[in-house]
């Protein structure tokens, strides 16, 4: 009923879907580890951000605090305003403010003797 030679091209087209078949099971499992690898990427890098915002966030807060006399002294607080956007004027202004500060002889003086230890 099939002769041989009809036989000899079924039996290679049946070893190439063999073939085939690996081949698809392999690039499925490459598939599925890369799309798991795309994922620990994800957690390994969104992971400690999120940490870090939830468990971090009163410990930095406490830092800036500890910070807030320095701040003061240096008579940062017209930045501080502009950057909480209180209405401070134009912004000219409060820079104005911060390098009239820093060019004060007392408050250089005010910030010297603060700071730097007497021997």
């Amino acid at each position: 009923m099939i002769d041989l030679e009809t036989k000899k091209i079924l039996e290679k087209n049946q070893q190439l879907l063999e073939d085939l078949e690996i081949r698809v099971k392999k690039i499925q499992k490459k598939m599925m580890w890369g799309t798991i690898g795309g994922v620990l990427k994800i957690i390994f890098i969104l992971g400690p951000i999120v940490f870090g915002v939830i468990y971090l966030s009163p410990y930095v807060n406490g830092y800036f605090k500890a910070f807030k006399p320095m701040f003061e002294t240096l008579q940062l607080l017209p930045y501080q305003a502009m950057v909480e956007d209180k209405d401070l004027g134009n912004d000219s202004q409060a820079s104005q403010q911060i390098i009239d500060s820093f060019c004060d002889p007392e408050v250089r003086d005010v910030m010297i003797n603060q700071y730097c230890p007497k021997e």
